[in-house]
């Protein structure tokens, strides 16, 4: 079994993956994808968020009618802006649930997995505030109701009993999946013992643990023979996403002059950029730092994100890691043009809806704020088959 990102890719590939990989037609998806295909013309182009931006008074009943078009079932018109968008994010991973239905519910089952993990967070979480038991999973239930992601592979009542009998050390609780309980298992014990020596509440320490255990789940179940059809579809998804959250972590560690044990503690071993890489790199000042990082594993998909990391200050890169993360999606998704079937169709529509919701949220929040055009177009994400230039 693979315990990284490097060992997977050992075990799988007989020669090294390129990033410059060019997405072919699975015919394993012809159904599923032509179903999909219908619903990009729904998506928003660039003179759509022009006069969003431009027009403030509108905003409210432009997203709500957004939001109807999107899933009309789930939409309050009492819901506030924020609530609608927020509930966008479940509406967009049930349509990929039902887009691939019962024979593919194992691709849709790979993006949704990250879902499992933000509710074990929210149930830990919880824990260590109110040292609650299983007895207290329906208060934790009802407190926490707009908190949990409603669209999840495990259904969220039997993770909350699960969650509050291990941590109050009952493991005869057996009512999950078995990578799941693995890999739960193996977050909770470490932030038991990390609890038991500090004495200390650490909510940070819930969000480590757990992010590990994510990623590694997520490497274990790319191995698997049933997800080879787009199984560099998956590697390069759960790669984007690692090696932004290290660089994101060893930035942070560093402005905050914490110690390379520290970040060691924060890594996630599931991207393309390893850590011995970023251990020399941990023991340069500041000052070399902001002149920029020469990192080993470079490729199309990341020379973005390393450009910026070779090119900004520490306080820049944490400012924007974020939209270029999401912009490196959108540029993964973009590899689904031209496809008649496949896939990638699928993931492309569902990360296009997911980045959309982004940059509605962000339109949203600078009418709030007041903030200029200008600055509103400037933070928004590239969108499907472009970048956007509004």
């Amino acid at each position: 079994m693979a315990t990284d990102r490097k060992d997977l890719d050992n075990l799988i590939y007989v020669s090294p993956r390129s990033w410059d990989r060019v997405a072919v037609d699975n015919a394993d998806f012809a159904y599923e994808s032509s179903r999909a295909k219908a619903r990009f013309a729904h998506l928003m182009k660039a003179e759509d968020y022009k006069s969003l931006i431009d027009n403030q008074a509108d905003d409210i009943e432009w997203i709500g009618h957004w939001a109807r078009e999107f899933n009309a079932a789930n939409y309050d018109v009492k819901d506030t802006v924020i609530d609608t968008l927020t509930k966008g994010y479940s509406d967009n991973d049930r349509l990929l649930i039902e887009l691939c239905g019962g024979e593919k519910e194992d691709f849709a089952k790979m993006f949704i997995l990250k879902n499992d993990y933000h509710n074990a967070k929210v149930i830990a979480k919880n824990f260590l505030l109110g040292q609650l038991n299983a007895q207290d999973a329906k208060r934790v239930l009802r407190v926490n109701e707009s908190l949990f992601q409603e669209a999840a592979n495990v259904e969220i009542e039997s993770l909350v009993q699960w969650v509050l009998s291990y941590l109050n050390k009952d493991k005869s609780n057996s009512v999950l999946p078995d990578l799941h309980e693995k890999y739960f298992s193996m977050a909770l014990e470490r932030l038991l013992e990390e609890d038991a020596k500090t004495n200390e509440i650490d909510l940070a320490a819930v969000d480590i643990n757990l992010d590990k255990a994510y990623y590694l789940h997520f490497l274990e179940l790319v191995a698997e023979d049933k997800h080879k059809g787009y199984r560099d579809l998956l590697l390069d998804y759960i790669s984007i996403q690692s090696d932004s959250s290290n660089l994101q972590s060893f930035y942070r560690c560093k402005k905050r002059k914490l110690t390379l044990e520290e970040f060691k503690r924060q890594f996630v071993a599931a991207g393309r950029i390893e850590f011995t890489d970023f251990a020399e790199k941990y023991q340069l000042d500041d000052e070399k730092i902001n002149l920029g990082l020469k990192f080993n594993a470079k490729g199309s998909l990341v020379d973005n994100l390393l450009d910026l990391a070779e090119s900004s200050s520490i306080t820049e890169f944490l400012n924007e890691f974020t939209q270029v993360r999401d912009n490196l999606l959108i540029r993964l998704a973009d590899k689904a043009q031209g496809l008649i079937y496949g896939a990638e169709v699928l993931f492309a529509l569902w990360q296009a809806n997911r980045i959309e919701i982004v940059n509605l949220q962000l339109i949203h929040a600078a009418h709030q704020l007041g903030r200029s055009e200008e600055m509103t177009a400037k933070r928004l994400r590239d969108i499907y088959g472009g970048q956007l230039r509004v």
